[in-house]
């Protein structure tokens, strides 16, 4: 299965730092990621042959923590292998000026069944 995220996520800028960023005083840091689980082909998926793709919406707290997940599209059967592995996805969290702030970020896994290949026998 492959797995492929934004090298850019979206940043949420603090009211607090909306005047600082218009007169171009922050400096911007993108966040990155810095620890990644891979999600767990589900069994039962596995065993009903199901492939496909499960996009999902990630919110990145200002700790680097993955505090929310959410579905956007794909397979449920699949969808909840997607969740439990990006909510235990670390960053180094985004910052402007120096502080942290909360991103955003679309995760797409790609669900496909390897063919088994026979070996010598």
């Amino acid at each position: 299965m492959s797995v492929s995220f934004s090298a850019y996520p979206s940043i949420r800028v603090p009211a607090e730092l909306k005047s600082q960023m218009a007169r171009g005083g922050a400096s911007l840091q993108i966040g990155r990621l810095t620890s990644r689980v891979d999600p767990i082909y589900p069994a039962e998926a596995e065993r009903q042959r199901i492939e496909g793709a499960v996009k999902v919406h990630a919110i990145i707290g200002r700790d680097g923590a993955v505090q929310s997940v959410a579905l956007i599209s794909g397979t449920p059967l699949l969808a909840q292998a997607v969740t439990d592995a990006v909510l235990q996805w670390k960053y180094q969290p985004a910052s402007i000026g120096g502080q942290a702030v909360t991103a955003e970020e679309d995760v797409v896994v790609v669900f496909k069944i390897v063919k088994q290949t026979a070996g010598p026998k």
